[in-house]
């Protein structure tokens, strides 16, 4: 660890427990608490040497840099470090020091060791991890089930093909780097399911949009059963028919967000009957409403129908 001689002044620098190091303009060692010793490799006899002169047991390849910041910007910085050996995590937190007269005379550096909190978000990461491994095990044993059970025929396609898109759910959920899912990456997913039948029949447009986790099952099931519909009776049955699929993400006055998704068929030498409510329908415009409060419209065109789905975004 390495600091410039630049600097004209004083650096205070905590670890967890209250830990302090006090620095002159010099960057000596005045004054420190003996917790400092879990971040640097100090002695009492350390006092009246430069910092500089001391190793520390975590890699800091930005720490010159961040405190020539907060000294330039009075910014505020956070990091986390890990030890060699990743035993040991710390968030390290930068902010000016000041004195009474509101003066930047230094860096406040804490040192806060969080290592058991990162060993719980791993352990975490594990059973989620485990868990999205057994639910697809399940459906897939369901399926096994299904086939050994049923005779063949419509009613058993139908079951596994939701079945299967269910599966796509839980594949996309366990790869989520976070607690959210690309929008387009759910839509792709569906088109892709389509297989040749969607080849240069279906275009995929919008901005980037994020869902929870908690709204991705609802929304997929959805679109697999509006793609399943345009593949029996709709658009994507006949050779001329054409789907696009786009959305966009609208704000009102008060700042509250929308996603607002249309799919739209076209291209149908007639509309097919539009009297009977099935599955698909039902999930699209109870279940979104109930588990997303999502508003939803059906457009009977004569060369194909047109869904609209209103969904209210979280913050996030």
């Amino acid at each position: 660890m390495t600091y410039s001689r630049r600097w004209r002044s004083t650096i205070v620098c905590f670890a967890v427990d209250v830990a302090t190091v006090f620095l002159d303009k010099s960057l000596v060692i005045r004054s420190f608490t003996p917790a400092v010793s879990r971040i640097f490799n100090i002695l009492p006899t350390d006092r009246g040497r430069p910092i500089t002169d001391l190793s520390s047991k975590f890699v800091l390849p930005h720490f010159a840099e961040d405190i020539s910041r907060v000294f330039s910007e009075q910014a505020f910085i956070e990091r986390r470090v890990e030890s060699g050996d990743q035993a040991e995590t710390y968030l390290v937190r930068l902010a000016p020091y000041r004195d009474g007269q509101r003066t930047v005379r230094g860096v406040v550096v804490t040192f806060v060791n969080v290592s058991s909190l990162v060993q719980a978000e791993r352990r975490q990461q594990i059973l989620i991890a485990e868990l999205q491994h057994r639910t697809r095990n399940l459906l897939a044993l369901v399926q096994s089930l299904a086939l050994q059970t049923f005779e063949k025929g419509p009613a058993l396609d139908v079951f596994s093909t939701r079945l299967a898109a269910l599966s796509r759910v839980q594949g996309l959920i366990g790869e989520a780097a976070g607690d959210r899912v690309e929008l387009r990456e759910i839509v792709n997913r569906e088109v892709q399911a389509l297989g040749g039948v969607a080849t240069g029949k279906v275009t995929v447009s919008g901005d980037e949009v994020s869902l929870a986790l908690e709204q991705v099952q609802t929304l997929a099931l959805a679109l697999h059963e509006l793609a399943t519909n345009a593949v029996k009776h709709g658009a994507l049955k006949g050779e001329l028919g054409r789907v696009d699929v786009a959305w966009i993400s609208e704000s009102n006055p008060q700042g509250e967000r929308t996603l607002v998704l249309t799919w739209q068929e076209s291209g149908l030498a007639k509309l097919p009957d539009t009297t009977r409510r099935g599955f698909g329908r039902n999930l699209i415009e109870r279940a979104l409403a109930h588990t997303m409060r999502a508003k939803t419209e059906f457009l009977f065109r004569q060369d194909g129908i047109t869904c609209r789905i209103a969904i209210p975004l979280s913050s996030g």
